[in-house]
């Protein structure tokens, strides 16, 4: 008994080890070929990766998330991409916008500035009344007048090159800028050769407190005459769109070179507004305000009985005067007949570009031709222009 159930319990254990040993072996290999565990294996090769983060080849993850740099174990759907992937920074983009910045206040210092001017005109008849001298009277009377009008522009017409050399010391030992390149400015209409030898070139010229740069001669149509007949202007150097300028036109009417030397000389300033300057000009004109080729001179704005029908760009200083033959304006010439209201003809000027004109009850433009000067000549009652004298004060915008 006792040796058959030694046998019994032997062949129980023998048949036991047989079966647990192939189940181990079986599951075993069961594991060893579990495509989970190839799986893991290969993410975790992957992670392993300096080239591979999960991002598109094309495309660098976001350098800065919350200060932090992506983490190339980390998973990549942790970061977000750019939505642009050819230019991920580019604030042009629709899609990649920047913070709005807060409202910038327009700066004022960027608009134009305004300026307020006073400026004297003279046909100061320097051969034909001066006889082309110095020690007539005339140039103490124009100095008291710059003086007296605060001058910060003078223009004059008919003057001899010697008039004009001692105008110019006058103003300099009063304070007017000491460089005379810098302030005065002179163009020759006949020269020396065809004048007395005590004039020197006669012509034009303008004088300024304010410095002058380069002074430009814009020469206008001829009317057949030994003068020469031209724009003078320069600019002042101390603003980039500041200009003066002076002209003297034909007397020649009815041929038709009084309008086209005026036609040259307005095109030239509107050359000038397009370049963003702003002109002020003086001039003996040779014709009057009401005459048909100053209609597209003066602005629509000035229209008076004794104006009309203009469809210009420009405002004459005179023009708005009510006492004084309001659109017209004072005479300036010699005589107190003719015009358009009787007084007299006024055929020098002071004009701006109306859009360039800063007008308000505060700020007005006026200007006023003074009365013939007698205190010239000989005996100090004489004659000292056939012209009167022309001051004008204008508030102006002038570009930066």
């Amino acid at each position: 008994m006792n040796d058959w159930l030694q046998r019994y319990w032997s062949t129980v254990c023998l048949i036991s080890a047989v079966a647990l040993f192939s189940w181990s072996c079986a599951d075993n290999a069961h594991f060893a070929s579990s495509p989970g565990q190839q799986d893991d294996a290969e993410f975790s090769d992957a992670l392993q990766s300096p080239h591979d983060t999960g991002w598109p080849e094309d495309v660098e993850p976001v350098d800065d998330v919350e200060d932090v740099e992506p983490d190339a174990s980390e998973p990549p759907d942790e970061i977000e991409a750019p939505e642009d992937p050819e230019d991920p920074e580019d604030p042009e983009d629709p899609e990649d916008p920047e913070e709005p910045e807060e409202p910038v206040e327009p700066d004022p210092s960027t608009g134009p500035l305004t300026r307020t001017y006073r400026i004297l005109h003279w046909n100061v008849a320097g051969n034909k009344v001066n006889q082309a001298r110095t020690n007539t009277g005339m140039i103490p009377e124009l100095i008291r007048f710059i003086d007296s009008h605060n001058a910060h522009f003078v223009g004059l017409n008919e003057i001899c090159r010697s008039q004009f050399d001692e105008i110019k010391a006058r103003l300099e030992r009063r304070g007017w800028p000491q460089n005379a390149q810098r302030f005065a400015r002179f163009a020759a209409s006949i020269p020396a050769s065809g004048m007395p030898s005590r004039c020197g070139a006669f012509g034009n010229a303008i004088f300024s407190k304010l410095p002058l740069g380069t002074a430009t001669r814009v020469e206008l149509p001829s009317d057949g005459t030994r003068e020469s007949r031209y724009l003078l202007c320069a600019p002042i150097t101390t603003l980039n769109h500041l200009r003066f300028c002076t002209t003297h036109l034909t007397p020649k009417i009815a041929d038709g070179h009084n309008r086209r030397q005026l036609n040259k000389v307005f095109d030239t300033l509107e050359n000038y507004y397009e370049r963003g300057d702003t002109v002020l000009i003086t001039g003996d004109f040779n014709t009057e305000p009401n005459a048909a080729s100053m209609d597209s001179v003066y602005a629509p704005g000035v229209d008076t009985p004794n104006n009309r029908n203009n469809r210009g760009k420009y405002r004459e200083l005179d023009d708005n005067d009510a006492a004084h033959c309001r659109g017209y304006g004072e005479a300036t010439g010699q005589y107190a007949s003719g015009g358009a209201c009787g007084q007299g003809r006024k055929i020098d000027y002071i004009f701006v570009r109306a859009n360039r004109v800063v007008w308000s009850a505060n700020t007005p433009y006026t200007a006023s031709a003074r009365a013939l000067n007698r205190n010239c000549g000989a005996g100090n009652n004489e004659l000292c222009s056939d012209h009167r004298m022309l001051t004008g004060r204008v508030t102006v915008k002038v570009e930066r």
